[in-house]
C-alpha cells in the first residue's frame, strides 16, 4: 500500500552537495549508492540503452523509448534539494521506460516523482514480472512553487520489479530502498512556532517584499519554511518557500497589484500534518512598479501605393492606465506617433512600404512610465495575415510555430472544447474580407499526442463569425468548419452519435456578440463525413470513444466560394468527403464586416499541421455558384408510449415532422381513429380502446400538400402516406392492492406469486397503479434496460412501487446490459430499496424522465455513467421534462465513466422540469461532481431544483484510489451551467473534503444557498485548489441570495462576484465567508473548531439511517458555539417511510368441463385466461374462436391449491351446494345425486371448483 512517507533529510551525491554549499542551501546527506537511484550522477542528455545502473537501480530503455536526464531545479517536502530529473516520456513496460529493481518481500521503494504534465496528475505504478500493478503513488502536476510529496510503496513479495508510469510521462527526482526514519530529530511539539520579524521592500527588486523571520529549518527543527501573502479579501495571491537550515531566514514574495497585503510564515515537516503558523503581520503599503510591455506583433495590415499600415500588438500591463506607440528608424529618437491608447493594439499608419523601423510601446500610469524594447519590422509590400490567439471557453497550453513552417498545438493542459454549446479553442488564423475574398485553406494534420482526450477534444480548419481574442467569456460564434469533432448526423442520413470523427461542423442561429449565449444556437447541417469510420472501435470499457488516435494524419480543406462553405475531407490520398452549406454569407451575422479562418486543437490533445496552404480569390474571379439542391425533407410519424399495459385503452400520443392528417386502423383494416390532424412537433392524443392479449394497430399519415413551416430550399420528399404499427399487449397480474413476485429466476411464464415468480422485466411491463412489484433478494443480471415507456403510469391516490423484498435487497448488476439499468419515463412510480451497480460505458443506471416519481432508498454505485440521473430528451418540449420527481434517502458513490470527466452522483440537469426535489441523500467518491444541475445555453434553463438535507464528499476520485492517481473534476454541489438561470436552492446540506469546490454556482446568476456548511475542500490534492463557496457568473446580472452559509478551512478563499442592488449576502451575521462573520453582531467573529463536534472526516462517514436521515456521526455537527442561524444542522426524518409488502397476486382457476360459468367469469386454460361472454358449461375454450363464449384475455398463471373437502363416496346421497373431493379437484354438486362419479359427465350432477390437497 502507498503512502505518504516520513524519513530523514534527503541524499545528494558530494559533487552536487558541493555546490549546494556555494550556494548557501541544506546539504543532505550522501545517498547509499547500493540502494539509491541518484539521479544528479546522471549524464545529461537521452538514454536509450538498459545498461545504466544507479543504486538499486537499472534504467530501462531503447533507441525508439528513449529516457531523459536533463536540469530541473525541485525540492521535496523533506527539504533534498535537486538540480536534474529522469524523464520517462510516456507509460512503461519491463523493456523500456522504467526502473528496474530486485527486492524482498515488505521492502518500502521511497520516490520523489512529478507529472511531466503542469497541470495534470499522473501515476508512477509499481509492477512484477507479469506487469500486473500492484501499487501506486500519484505523481502531482509539476509546479516548482511547491514542494515535492515522499511517497512510498510498498513491496509484497520476493522477486524483481519495475517502476514506471501507467499512461503519460513522469519525472522521477529520487528513489531509493528501505530508508530508515531519523529518529533523531527535536519532536515537532517541541518546535516553537516562527515569528515574522520584518517585511521591507526588497531593494534590488522593487517588486517583491522580503519576509525575515525566525523559525528553526533543520535536524532541530522544519524541513520547510513557507511564505504566504494575502490580500485585503484574505486570499493567498503569492507563497514561496525554502529548506535552508538556520534558526532564521528570509523569505520574498511578490504582490501582484498595489494595495495592503499580510503575511505569515508557516514551518512544516514531512509527516507531519499541522504546519507551525506564525502571527500575521501587515506589509508596507504596496505600490506595484509599472512592468515593461512586451510587443506580441507587428503586421503589415493597410498597403496603398509606398505607404503602408502596421498593427502593432502588445501584453496587457498591470496597472498601466494608457499605452503609447513610438517608431523609429536606425539609431533617432524614437517620436510617439499614437497616444492614449486604452487597449492593447494600435494601427501606425503613413509608413514607407519596404522601409525597416523600431517599434517602441510604452505603459503610463500617472507620472510612471515603462518602455519595451524596441522591436524591429519591415513595412510589407502586401497585407500581412496570420496571428495565434485563444478563443473562446477555457485556457492553458500554447501554439508553436515551428522553423520547418509545421505549427503545434499543444492543448494538452488546455481545457477548452469542440463541444454542442459553446467553444473553445487554441486559433492560429487570419482575417477574412467577406466582399473581397474568397478561399481555401487546406491543411494535414498530424495527431502528436491523443492519450488524454475526451468527447470534448477537437481539431481542424474553422472559420468564425466574430471572435474577442483571450476572452473566455466570448464563447459564441456562428462557425463553419471541417474538423475532427462530435456530430450526431451522418452525411447519409444517420443519427446518433460519434465522437472525434471527421466531419463538417457549421453552426449558425448568434445574432449577439460572442460574448452573448442563445438557445437558438443551430448545429443542425452538421455532418461526420463517414458515420461508419473505424466502425466497432472501443477504448476499454469505452464502446464510443472519440475515434482520432495518436500517428494518424488528416488531410482537410475548409473553402468559402460563392456558394456557400465546403468542408472536405481527402481521404487516404483519394476518397474525397465534401458537404458544403449553401450560405456564402453564413458568417456576417455578427460581425457584417469581417470574418475569421483559421486552424485550431482544442481539450487534452497535441496534433501538429506539418503541412498547409492558404489561397484567397475574388468572388468576382471565382466560379459562378451553384444552385442550392433542394433539401428533401422524410415526412415520418412517431407513436413515443409504452406497447405494454395492463389497461383496457391507451392514449397514444402522434408526433409527426410535417402538417398532415392521421387515421388509426385495426388489424382487419376497421378505421378506428379517423381525422386526425397532426402539426410538426407536436403531440396529437389519439385514445385506442384495448381487448386482452395482442392488439395490432396501424396509424396512416397523409401529409398536406402544403408545408408553411419549411425554409426555402426544403421540400416534401413524398406526399405519399406513411405508416407505422403500433402493438400493444395488454395482460394483467391479480388486482390492485396486490404485490407482484419478482424473482432472479423468474420469468414471463410465472404467475407473479412466491412460487412462481416473473422475471423483473414482466412485471414492470404489465404492474397496475396500486401494486407493487417486490424482488426477492439477490443479484439480477439484466441483457436489457428496464424500461417504464410513457403511459405505463400509476396515479397519484396509487402509485406503482418496485420494491425489494422487506429484510432483503435485490441488487441490478448491469455488466451485462449494453442500454443501462432502469429508464422511469412513466409517471407515479416509487423505487424503493434497490442496488444498482456496474452499468457500462456512458450507460445510465438510473434515468428518470417521468413525473411525481419517487425514487427512495436507492444505492448507484460503481457504476460508468451518473449514478441516478434526472432528464428528458432534447427534442421534446420544455414541458414534457421530467418534474415533480423526488429522490430520498439515496447514496450515489464511486461512480466513474471510462474517460473519467463526467459520471456525478446525482444529476439533475440539460433538461430537467420544475420541482424536482432531492433530500436526505449522499454523493461521494463520484469521478466528477456530487450534484450536477448542469443547464446548456443551447436547450435554455432547467426547472427550480431543491437539494436539502445531503451530504457531498470526496468527489473527484474513487474510494479505492487511496493516492489519488485519477482525478476528475470533484466540486460537491454543482449548481448551473452556461450562465443560465435557474435559481436552484441548496438547503441544510453539508459539503466536505471533495476535490474541488464545495459549492460552487458554476456561472449559474441565480443560486440561493439557505444553512450550508462547506469545510476542507480543495485540500485533497495538491494539483487542484479551490474554495467552499463560489457563486460567479459571466452573466450580465445576479440574483444570488444566501443565508447561513458556514465556510471553513479551503485551499483557497471564497469568490463571491456580485452584479446586484442586493449585497446585503456580504453582511448577512449568518454568512461566515471564509469563516469570517459578514458583519459584527452576537455571534462569534470566526468559525474555529470547537464549533464541531469532529472534524475527523478520515475516519467518520455519514451514512443513511434507519428513519431515511442523514447521520453525520458527529461530523462537522455544530455545537451550541455555533450561533444557531449558521450552518447545516441535518435531523431525523420526522416522517419515515415504511412500506409493508400487500397480498401477492391471486392467480387465475383452471377451465373445467363439467363447471357453468356466466358472463364475467374467467378461467385459464392452456396458459391462457379467458373471460367469459355469456353462459356457458362444456365448451372449450380456444384462443382462436371469435364467436365462442370465451375471450383470450391473455398468459395466465395457477391457481392457488385449497384444501381438499370430505372425499366422495359412491354410496352417498349429496344434495345442491355439496362440495366434495375427487382426484385432487373439488366439486360441489348442482343437484340431488348418488352414485355419479364427479369429473365424468360435461352436463352431470357435479361441476368442478377448484385443484386441492
Amino acid at each position: 500500500m502507498s503512502r505518504t512517507r516520513v524519513a530523514p533529510r534527503t541524499l545528494l551525491t558530494a559533487v552536487a552537495a558541493s555546490a549546494l554549499v556555494l550556494a548557501g542551501a541544506t546539504v543532505p546527506a550522501t545517498a547509499d549508492p547500493a540502494t539509491a537511484l541518484v539521479v544528479g550522477d546522471l549524464a545529461p542528455g537521452s538514454i536509450t540503452t538498459s545498461d545504466v545502473v544507479s543504486g538499486a537501480f537499472t534504467i530501462m530503455a531503447s533507441g525508439a523509448k528513449a529516457v531523459t536526464v536533463d536540469a530541473a531545479d525541485r525540492t521535496s517536502d523533506r527539504g533534498d534539494v535537486y538540480t536534474q530529473r529522469l524523464k520517462l516520456n510516456g507509460s512503461g513496460n519491463a523493456a523500456e521506460r522504467s526502473l528496474r529493481f530486485d527486492a524482498t518481500a515488505g521492502t518500502e521503494v521511497t520516490v520523489h516523482a512529478r507529472s511531466g504534465s503542469g497541470t495534470a496528475d499522473r501515476a508512477l505504478a509499481l509492477y512484477d514480472a507479469a506487469w500486473t500493478e500492484l501499487d501506486r503513488v500519484v505523481a502531482a502536476a509539476d509546479d516548482e512553487s511547491s514542494p515535492i510529496a515522499t511517497q512510498v510503496l510498498t513491496v509484497p513479495a520476493d522477486g524483481t520489479f519495475w517502476l514506471a508510469s501507467p499512461s503519460s510521462g513522469v519525472n522521477v527526482f529520487h528513489a531509493e530502498l528501505d530508508v530508515e526514519p531519523d529518529t533523531g530529530r527535536t519532536p515537532w511539539a517541541d518546535v516553537a512556532a516562527p515569528v515574522v520579524d520584518d517585511v521591507v521592500l526588497d531593494p534590488a527588486d522593487p517588486g517583491r517584499l522580503l519576509v525575515g523571520y525566525t523559525g528553526t529549518v533543520g535536524p532541530d527543527g522544519a524541513d520547510l519554511a513557507h511564505a504566504r501573502l494575502h490580500d485585503a479579501d484574505g486570499n493567498v495571491v503569492d507563497q514561496t518557500f525554502a529548506a535552508e537550515d538556520g534558526a532564521a531566514g528570509t523569505l520574498a514574495v511578490e504582490p501582484p497589484s498595489s494595495g495592503s497585503y499580510t503575511v505569515e510564515v508557516l514551518l512544516t515537516r514531512a509527516g507531519e500534518d499541522t504546519p507551525l503558523v506564525s502571527e500575521a503581520v501587515a506589509t508596507p503599503e504596496f505600490s506595484l512598479p509599472l512592468a515593461t510591455p512586451e510587443i506580441a506583433g507587428i503586421l503589415t495590415t493597410g498597403v496603398s501605393g509606398a505607404e503602408g499600415t502596421v498593427t502593432v500588438e502588445w501584453g496587457a500591463v498591470a496597472e498601466a492606465e494608457t499605452y503609447s506607440v513610438g517608431v523609429r528608424q536606425g539609431t533617432e529618437e524614437f517620436v510617439t506617433v499614437v497616444d492614449g491608447v486604452a487597449g492593447t493594439t494600435a494601427d501606425v499608419v503613413g509608413l514607407t512600404v519596404g522601409q525597416v523601423y523600431d517599434a517602441q510601446v510604452v505603459a503610463h500610469r500617472g507620472d510612471d512610465a515603462a518602455a519595451s524594447a524596441p522591436v524591429e519590422f519591415t513595412v510589407a509590400d502586401a497585407v500581412e495575415r496570420w496571428q495565434t490567439a485563444h478563443v473562446g471557453v477555457g485556457s492553458g497550453g500554447e501554439v508553436v510555430e515551428n522553423e520547418d513552417g509545421s505549427i503545434t498545438f499543444d492543448a494538452l493542459d488546455n481545457f477548452g472544447k469542440a463541444a454542442d454549446s459553446e467553444d473553445g479553442f487554441w486559433y492560429h488564423y487570419t482575417a477574412v474580407d467577406p466582399a473581397t475574398e474568397n478561399f481555401t485553406l487546406r491543411a494535414t494534420i498530424h495527431v502528436d499526442d491523443s492519450a488524454s482526450k475526451d468527447n470534448q477534444s477537437g481539431f481542424g480548419i474553422v472559420a468564425v463569425d466574430d471572435l474577442v481574442a483571450n476572452d473566455a467569456s466570448a464563447r459564441y460564434m456562428n462557425s463553419a468548419g471541417a474538423s475532427v469533432a462530435k456530430y450526431v448526423f451522418g452525411a447519409n442520413g444517420e443519427e446518433g452519435v460519434r465522437y472525434g470523427t471527421p466531419g463538417a461542423k457549421f453552426v449558425h442561429g448568434y445574432t449577439g456578440p460572442p460574448t452573448e449565449s442563445s438557445a437558438n444556437r443551430d448545429m443542425t447541417d452538421s455532418r461526420a463525413f463517414d458515420w461508419d469510420y473505424k466502425d466497432g472501435y472501443v477504448e476499454g470499457g469505452n464502446a464510443n470513444p472519440p475515434r482520432f488516435e495518436a500517428g494518424e494524419d488528416y488531410e482537410l480543406t475548409l473553402r468559402r466560394s460563392n456558394t456557400g462553405f465546403h468542408a472536405i475531407w481527402h481521404r487516404d490520398g483519394e476518397t474525397v468527403h465534401e458537404v458544403i452549406q449553401y450560405d456564402p454569407d453564413m458568417l456576417l451575422t455578427q460581425n457584417d464586416e469581417v470574418f475569421y479562418v483559421g486552424l485550431f486543437a482544442a481539450r487534452k490533445i497535441q496534433v501538429t499541421v506539418t503541412d498547409w496552404s492558404f489561397e484567397t480569390i475574388h468572388p468576382d474571379d471565382d466560379e459562378p455558384a451553384q444552385e442550392p439542391p433542394p433539401v428533401y425533407v422524410t415526412p415520418t410519424l412517431t407513436a413515443d408510449v409504452t406497447r405494454t399495459t395492463p389497461h383496457d385503452s391507451i392514449d397514444v400520443p402522434l408526433t409527426s415532422n410535417v402538417y398532415g392528417r392521421a387515421q388509426v386502423t385495426d388489424a382487419e383494416g376497421a378505421v378506428v381513429a379517423d381525422g386526425i390532424d397532426v402539426a410538426p412537433g407536436e403531440r396529437t392524443i389519439v385514445p385506442l380502446d384495448l381487448a386482452r392479449g395482442a392488439n395490432e394497430f396501424t396509424a396512416r399519415l397523409v401529409p398536406d400538400e402544403e408545408q408553411p413551416h419549411f425554409g426555402e430550399r426544403e421540400e416534401l420528399e413524398s406526399t405519399d402516406p406513411v405508416e407505422i404499427d403500433l402493438s400493444f399487449d395488454v395482460r394483467s397480474y391479480g388486482e390492485p392492492g396486490q404485490a407482484i413476485r419478482v424473482a432472479p429466476d423468474g420469468d414471463a411464464g410465472g404467475d407473479g406469486t412466491a412460487d412462481a415468480p416473473l422475471d423483473l422485466h414482466t412485471a414492470v411491463a404489465y404492474a397496475q397503479p396500486g401494486q407493487q412489484v417486490v424482488l426477492d433478494g439477490g443479484t439480477y443480471r439484466p441483457q436489457e434496460a428496464i424500461v417504464v415507456g410513457r403511459g405505463r403510469d400509476g396515479t397519484a391516490d396509487a402509485p406503482i412501487t418496485l420494491m425489494s423484498e422487506p429484510g432483503s435487497r435485490a441488487v441490478l448488476d448491469l455488466s451485462e446490459s449494453a442500454s443501462g439499468g432502469i429508464w422511469l419515463r412513466g409517471d407515479h412510480w416509487h423505487l424503493y430499496d434497490l442496488e444498482i451497480t456496474r452499468s457500462q460505458g456512458y450507460k445510465k443506471p438510473l434515468h428518470v424522465g417521468g413525473h411525481h416519481n419517487v425514487i427512495e432508498r436507492i444505492e448507484s454505485h460503481h457504476n460508468q455513467d451518473t449514478g441516478i440521473q434526472i432528464s428528458g430528451l432534447s427534442t421534446e418540449p420544455p414541458e414534457m421534462w421530467p418534474s415533480h420527481n423526488v429522490v430520498l434517502s439515496s447514496e450515489s458513490h464511486n461512480n466513474r465513466d471510462p474517460l473519467g470527466n463526467d459520471a456525478d452522483g446525482f444529476g439533475v440537469k440539460l433538461t430537467a422540469g420544475k420541482g424536482n426535489v432531492i433530500r436526505y441523500s449522499i454523493a461521494h467518491h463520484n469521478i466528477d461532481d456530487g450534484w450536477d444541475l448542469y443547464a446548456k445555453s443551447t436547450t435554455g434553463p432547467i426547472g427550480v431544483v431543491t437539494v436539502e438535507d445531503s451530504v457531498a464528499y470526496a468527489n473527484g476520485w474513487l474510494e479505492d484510489d487511496e493516492n489519488l492517481t485519477d482525478l476528475g473534476e470533484g466540486n460537491g454541489f454543482k449548481l448551473g451551467g452556461e450562465s443560465m438561470p435557474g435559481a436552484h436552492i441548496l438547503r441544510n446540506s453539508v459539503s466536505f473534503g471533495n476535490l474541488a469546490k464545495g459549492v460552487t454556482s458554476n456561472s449559474g446568476p441565480d443560486v440561493r444557498l439557505e444553512n450550508v456548511t462547506s469545510a476542507g475542500n480543495g485540500l485533497a490534492s495538491p494539483s487542484k485548489s479551490a474554495m467552499n463557496v463560489q457563486l460567479k457568473t459571466s452573466a450580465g446580472r445576479t440574483g444570488y441570495r444566501a443565508s447561513g452559509v458556514l465556510s471553513w478551512q479551503a485551499s483557497l478563499a471564497d469568490e463571491i462576484e456580485l452584479k446586484q442592488d442586493d449585497t446585503t449576502l456580504l453582511t448577512d451575521p449568518t454568512n461566515y465567508f471564509d469563516g469570517v462573520a459578514g458583519a459584527p453582531g452576537d455571534g462569534p467573529a470566526e468559525v474555529t473548531e470547537d464549533w464541531f463536534v469532529s472534524t475527523d472526516a478520515a475516519s467518520v462517514r455519514p451514512e443513511i439511517g434507519a428513519d431515511g436521515s442523514v447521520v453525520m456521526h458527529g461530523l462537522y455537527e455544530l455545537t451550541d458555539i455555533a450561533p444557531p442561524g449558521t450552518g447545516a444542522r441535518l435531523a431525523a426524518n420526522p416522517d419515515p417511510t415504511v412500506i409493508e409488502p400487500l397480498p401477492e397476486v391471486v392467480p387465475i382457476a383452471p377451465w373445467y368441463p363439467t363447471a357453468v360459468y356466466t358472463a364475467g367469469d374467467v378461467v385459464s386454460h392452456d396458459g391462457i385466461a379467458y373471460e367469459a361472454r355469456w353462459w356457458t358449461r362444456g365448451v372449450t375454450p380456444s384462443a382462436g374462436s371469435s364467436w365462442g363464449p370465451w375471450v383470450a384475455m391473455g398468459p395466465a398463471g395457477m391457481p392457488p391449491v385449497e384444501e381438499c373437502a370430505e372425499p366422495w363416496a359412491a354410496d352417498a346421497v349429496y344434495t345442491r351446494g355439496d362440495v366434495v373431493s375427487h382426484d385432487g379437484v373439488n366439486h360441489e354438486a348442482y343437484w340431488w345425486t348418488r352414485g355419479l362419479e364427479p369429473g365424468t359427465r360435461v352436463h352431470g350432477a357435479w361441476g368442478a371448483v377448484s385443484p386441492c390437497r
